[in-house]
């Protein structure tokens, strides 16, 4: 079990402690290992306050696989508003979009499962 000594705090003392959308009051571990694996941030909302956190913090944005692709433009642009506020300048290479992929023994299978897989979601 973990104790609230695992993880890092944010923000100082003498600010408030009210949960926002700017997530600075959110707990984040803190990695004891040194140097520490790169840390990546995922975020599935078009104004993901996650996202603009990865680029203030140098972090590895990801987008997720939810996100509707007309969005990833407006997610980026939060990453490099993140950075910029920060002192940083984000780097695009390092940005990760997940999408799913549907694999099958022929293109034809797949495509087939990948059909009734919606409607089966669809209807429950």
């Amino acid at each position: 079990m973990l104790s609230l000594g695992h993880y890092t705090r944010i923000i100082p003392e003498n600010e408030t402690r009210a949960w926002d959308s700017t997530l600075k009051s959110l707990p984040y571990h803190k990695s004891y290992q040194q140097p520490h694996p790169p840390t990546g941030v995922a975020a599935s909302s078009p104004q993901s306050g996650s996202i603009r956190m990865a680029g203030e913090r140098g972090w590895i944005p990801m987008s997720s696989a939810l996100l509707a692709r007309p969005y990833l433009k407006g997610q980026w642009q939060l990453v490099e508003d993140g950075a910029q506020s920060a002192g940083r300048v984000a780097d695009r290479s390092e940005w990760r979009i997940a999408r799913d992929i549907f694999v099958g023994p022929t293109p034809a299978v797949a495509r087939q499962r990948t059909i009734d897989n919606c409607v089966d979601i669809l209807i429950l």
